[in-house]
């Protein structure tokens, strides 16, 4: 009897040490698989840092200056992932306005992103690329900077999907393909964004409503005497309103003709 008593606690010392020794290990274990994870981020974030320091021109310092920056931001956003969001600012050409202009670029598509994702697009290619162009070929960023540039396109473009049926993907499509003939006549950013959303509120796809209104926009300047012989307009209304900066203005008193005519034909 006293060594069957034995062997019985015997066997629970080695089962209880058994179950200890396992939670130890799987305790290890746990511990391993999360300095590896953050082993692998570490790795990923000085990939994409040096990919950043590379398209964007910066020097090393510049980029763990730039990552400070980030780690100051109030968002959920990952550090690797803002550092994706900088190497498409220097794709783009960005990195020559510095380290504050990419920085800028980051922080207004990191906003924008949740703002317009899904009205401009899931990845960065299709909502903010465009836009950020637009910002740069309508000479906004030189005048309001990257950040403030890009916040105000997208502010007008949420305003015009939330007003009209017009959306977002489309505006910037149609403002981006017009731009140099608009630029060229004295339209401005707002003016052009406010096009792009009467066309597409009328269901125009805007590869076509653009080509028409370049069209045109150069018929503007190289007719205008025809336009205003045809619709009855004071001869040099349209040359008057270019000349003091009216183009819009000049655009909807032909409009308004064309609609009081009606048909033109003959």
């Amino acid at each position: 009897n006293g060594e069957v008593t034995g062997l019985e606690k015997i066997w629970r010392t080695a089962v209880r040490n058994i179950a200890t020794y396992v939670g130890v290990f799987a305790g290890f274990n746990y511990v391993k698989g999360k300095i590896m994870e953050i082993v692998r981020g570490n790795i990923q974030l000085s990939d994409s840092m040096a990919q950043v320091q590379k398209v964007t021109g910066l020097t090393k310092k510049e980029v763990d200056s730039l990552n400070e920056s980030f780690g100051k931001l109030d968002t959920r956003t990952t550090l690797t992932q803002l550092n994706d969001l900088a190497y498409s600012a220097g794709k783009m050409g960005l990195g020559k306005y510095g380290v504050d202009g990419v920085r800028q670029f980051v922080e207004a598509t990191n906003q924008l992103q949740v703002a317009l994702g899904e009205d401009l697009g899931n990845s960065v290619d299709e909502a903010i690329t465009p836009l950020a162009k637009l910002a740069e070929n309508l000479g906004l960023i030189q005048k309001m900077g990257v950040e403030k540039s890009m916040l105000a396109i997208g502010s007008s473009i949420n305003e015009l999907s939330q007003t009209t049926t017009a959306t977002g993907k489309n505006i910037v499509d149609f403002a981006r393909r017009i731009q140099p003939s608009a630029q060229m006549i004295g339209l401005t950013t707002d003016e052009i964004l406010a096009l792009g959303s009467a066309s597409d509120s009328f269901g125009i796809a805007s590869e076509i409503s653009a080509t028409a209104f370049t069209k045109f926009l150069a018929a503007y300047r190289t007719n205008a005497a025809e336009i205003e012989r045809i619709l009855g307009l004071a001869k040099g209304t349209l040359d008057q309103y270019f000349d003091q900066g009216r183009t819009m203005e000049g655009m909807m008193a032909i409009f308004q003709r064309m609609h009081e005519i009606g048909d033109l034909r003959y």
